[in-house]
């Protein structure tokens, strides 16, 4: 049955034949120090209905599988696979399960939303990979339920795939180039001066660039990009970790090993007999 405009009054219904499985800042001081209100997986069925008139939090939602329906310019649009919900606050949205539909979020309250949410004054439905941040979701569930130190490398690869869902509108294009052609090529040995040449900009003003819009210097959102792979490779292949260890840059793997527990807090043989390839 189609929902129409008059249906949308203001309603919180998980239903009975939901699933959920959630994790809130109150959980989790991973969860909260990274300003996110709540995180979860909804496997939602006939009956999984939300509307929210003027809601003081913002939310990221992405469709894994199924079909829903969502509220956007004064209609409902269908959200299948490979869709984002992106509901900035104050601003009427709403969303429905059309049937069985799988579907990953993540919400903030208002005073503590992405800088990167300015962008967005009213909900739109994008297309978009949303794969990795339903992957990263699920990560980050199943390591913050058993209170182990990688769901903080988890939560930072849902902050990174929430950031690239929220600002490929905004974010400046010679960045947008420079990301896109070296994540096409990790194992290259980048530095300050080829990613200015590709970014078509000099050191320093590369250098304003990533700390305005990052918040880090380029080699370091180059390094996060490499262990965000590196993370990737481990629980998702079973490679070897010096082959994985080339792919990101690393022609020693002891080198690589240091970098990456540097940067996740874990060395890369623990993150994977914590997390088996799948």
């Amino acid at each position: 049955m189609q929902k129409k405009e008059n249906d949308l009054c203001e309603k919180h219904i998980i239903g009975a034949q939901t699933r959920e499985r959630l994790i809130g800042a109150s959980g989790s001081d991973v969860i909260a120090e990274a300003g996110v209100a709540l995180v979860g997986i909804s496997e939602a069925r006939s009956g999984f209905e939300f509307v929210r008139q003027k809601p003081t939090l913002a939310q990221v939602l992405v469709s894994l599988n199924g079909t829903g329906r969502v509220w956007v310019r004064e209609r409902w649009m269908d959200c299948g696979p490979g869709y984002a919900y992106i509901t900035p606050p104050e601003r009427l949205h709403a969303y429905h399960a059309n049937g069985d539909w799988k579907v990953g979020w993540v919400i903030w309250w208002a005073d503590q939303i992405p800088e990167a949410f300015q962008a967005w004054e009213e909900p739109a439905l994008i297309e978009a990979d949303v794969q990795p941040l339903g992957l990263a979701i699920e990560g980050l569930l199943c390591e913050a339920e058993r209170q182990t130190p990688t769901h903080r490398v988890w939560m930072q690869l849902v902050r990174h795939y929430v950031h690239q869902l929220l600002t490929p509108a905004t974010l400046d294009v010679r960045l947008v180039r420079l990301w896109r052609e070296v994540s096409s090529d990790l194992s290259k040995p980048w530095d300050i001066q080829t990613l200015s040449k590709v970014a078509g900009v000099s050191t320093e003003q590369l250098r304003r660039l990533c700390i305005k819009w990052h918040g880090v210097t380029p080699i370091r959102y180059v390094n996060q990009l490499r262990m965000q792979r590196a993370t990737e490779l481990l629980v998702q292949d079973d490679l070897k970790i010096q082959i994985i260890a080339r792919r990101v840059g690393y022609d020693n793997p002891f080198a690589f090993s240091t970098a990456f527990r540097r940067i996740t807090g874990r060395r890369p043989s623990e993150l994977r007999l914590s997390n088996p390839p799948i």
